[in-house]
């Protein structure tokens, strides 16, 4: 048997384990009863996938996704306040769809620290889209180019995760 397969039995037993050793429970102060849910469709046909999620600094929380319009999709991102109600402050009524005139899907988010959202995704003409967005939701206009930065791979490179250096 080789390593990576031990390690994987490892981790499923360490992984099953941790439930029952934890202690860990449902907060029921978190939004109602413990969860929340969203309809953040603009449109009656629209689908929406989550892609990734952050935990700012303040101990806000963004989500972020996919909208789907028949054949367009678009960067979409929702905030919650601490205690699971949506930011009102954020974007239109605590949501954000941000859409550059094609097929944009996001995949992962990071915060500067600034506070500003970077979010990093691509574009079915085979480019990694990196966007900015404003503490309010906004898009960054001084980020790139009109806020986002569009670099052509050919199809070669879908972007997983995004980070910030400290440079």
């Amino acid at each position: 048997m080789n390593k990576s397969v031990r390690c994987f039995f490892a981790c499923l037993i360490t992984f099953f384990s941790l439930p029952a050793v934890s202690g860990i429970r449902l907060d029921t102060s978190f939004g109602d009863g413990g969860y929340v849910q969203t309809n953040v469709a603009k449109f009656n046909d629209s689908i929406q996938q989550t892609k990734s999620v952050l935990v700012q600094t303040d101990g806000k929380i963004v989500i972020a996704g996919i909208d789907y319009y028949g054949d367009d999709r678009n960067f979409a991102l929702i905030r919650y306040n601490t205690d699971g109600t949506r930011d009102l402050g954020f974007g239109e009524s605590g949501q954000v769809s941000t859409d550059f005139g094609g097929v944009e899907e996001l995949l992962d988010l990071v915060q500067q620290a600034n506070g500003k959202i970077v979010a990093a995704g691509w574009t079915t003409s085979n480019s990694i889209l990196l966007i900015r967005y404003n503490i309010d939701g906004s898009v960054d206009e001084t980020f790139g180019v009109a806020g986002k930065v569009n670099t052509d791979t050919d199809g070669r490179a879908i972007p997983n995760s995004i980070i910030v250096q400290d440079d």
